[in-house]
């Protein structure tokens, strides 16, 4: 017997599936869940069985969504929580609790594979009914959380003083990325060029948990001094904990908002040390290559 796949029947389904006291069936006929140890024998055939659910697929999921989470620190620790294999579930929850915004992105990433295999499985049914299938809908999990983040202009004290904290921890990352004498350099030169290029800072835009964490920032200046025609963007930063969210895709598109508002026409970003995965975020928003950046140990020479 046919029935209709809604979307509370999926709820439902969900629900049931992670039901740990009883496992389920479903009535077509009027498209109820059931215990399956509550309906008599000789009448199961006209039920049908949910899809496969346990442990070990509840786990594999937990290993897919870890697998493609951008966050490094969040990733890191439930990386460790699952490869030590005791209370994994708990730990993994707890965890996560530590992260609100890789948080929801969790539940959103779990709500959306349940889906899928649940329309996987209903396909099954649905070609033996002699119907076509229904398409599955492909969901991103590292965009930012709109919710979750406030843009604004930063122009407190505070604001400075926090842009400033972060840029000597992104100092810090520099040396710890490039080691010795080179990390040393490269440090210098990024310390030195955003302490000159923040005496001339027409404007920053920082970003702030509902809460009121900071969260990042960018910074603009002019590149002839007292026009706004053409900028530069010297510096964009997002604090470690809410990295791969798409927090620093957003803090870039509220910058070119505001300086469209303000007549800018060129925006010009240069730099020695931007993550090579920043640079299809800056293709995506308009911007083309023009030049780079080139590094030669003396050393390699033959």
């Amino acid at each position: 017997m046919e029935f209709e796949l809604s979307d509370e029947l999926i709820s439902q389904i969900i629900f049931s599936m992670e039901d740990q006291n009883g496992k389920y069936v479903l009535d077509p006929e009027d498209g109820l869940l059931c215990k399956k140890d509550g309906i008599p024998r000789d009448q199961i055939s006209n039920y049908y069985e949910l899809p496969e659910w346990n442990s070990i697929s509840g786990f594999k999921m937990m290993e897919r969504f870890v697998s493609v989470l951008h966050n490094p620190l969040a990733r890191e620790e439930l990386r460790s929580v699952l490869l030590s294999r005791k209370g994994v579930f708990r730990n993994f929850k707890n965890t996560l609790k530590s992260y609100p915004e890789v948080e929801r992105i969790w539940y959103s990433f779990k709500d959306a594979e349940m889906k899928q295999l649940i329309i996987r499985w209903y396909n099954v049914h649905r070609e033996s009914w002699g119907l076509e299938k229904l398409g599955e809908e492909i969901e991103e999990y590292d965009s930012v959380l709109q919710d979750d983040f406030t843009f604004r202009s930063g122009e407190t004290q505070e604001d400075q003083s926090m842009i400033q904290l972060c840029e000597e921890d992104f100092a810090g990352e520099i040396q710890e990325k490039w080691h010795g004498d080179l990390g040393t350099a490269l440090s210098y030169l990024w310390d030195t060029n955003s302490s000159e290029l923040s005496d001339g800072c027409s404007f920053s835009i920082v970003s702030e948990t509902v809460s009121g964490e900071f969260a990042g920032y960018v910074k603009v200046i002019p590149v002839i001094p007292g026009s706004m025609k053409t900028v530069q963007i010297p510096s964009l930063y997002v604090v470690k904990k809410y990295r791969g969210l798409g927090l620093g895709r957003q803090l870039l598109s509220t910058c070119l908002t505001s300086l469209l508002e303000r007549g800018t026409r060129w925006a010009i970003i240069s730099s020695l040390i931007m993550p090579d995965q920043f640079i299809s975020v800056l293709l995506q928003n308009g911007f083309y290559q023009s030049g780079t950046g080139f590094i030669l140990d003396l050393l390699d020479i033959n």
